[in-house]
């Protein structure tokens, strides 16, 4: 393994226990430096994911209610009206009925992108972090090492 990792590559190293030696092959620091490196994690994604979730449940709903209210509103003019069958009338519930679809379908590609573009900034910033860590251990060992310190 060799070069800066993503995400998933830094997740599998600290899942598989590996992160000491990648640290070691790559930077030359041994595995008592992991314990001052930030580890990465699901935690906010699984946040993202659930509110995502949530939300996607919340418009499902809207748009049963939605159809439901269309379809009581179809009746119910049918018996304003008196008549059996009205193409008017139909052609409103048809419409109502691709506007709440429409609705629907706009807000849920709209929720799960918006999470998706959460879900990468996390992982990059956590990428970020990871790298800005083993930056600043680095120094800070280097300049022990300049100093007569600990190696």
């Amino acid at each position: 393994m060799a070069g800066a990792l993503d995400f998933q590559g830094l997740m599998d190293l600290y899942n598989n226990g590996g992160i000491g030696s990648y640290l070691d092959d790559e930077f030359g620091l041994d595995s008592s430096y992991t314990k001052y490196i930030t580890p990465v994690n699901f935690a906010q994604q699984n946040l993202a994911r659930a509110s995502l979730d949530s939300l996607q449940g919340f418009l499902q709903d809207i748009k049963i209610t939605g159809l439901k209210e269309n379809e009581l509103s179809n009746q119910t003019a049918y018996q304003k009206s008196g008549l059996l069958k009205s193409g008017e009338i139909d052609r409103k519930v048809k419409d109502a009925k691709t506007a709440i679809n429409l609705d629907f379908d706009k807000g849920y590609r709209s929720a799960s992108f918006d999470t998706a573009g959460a879900i990468l900034s996390d992982q990059q910033r956590q990428v970020e972090n990871f790298y800005s860590d083993v930056g600043s251990i680095s120094q800070f060992k280097q300049g022990q090492e300049n100093s007569g310190g600990k190696k």
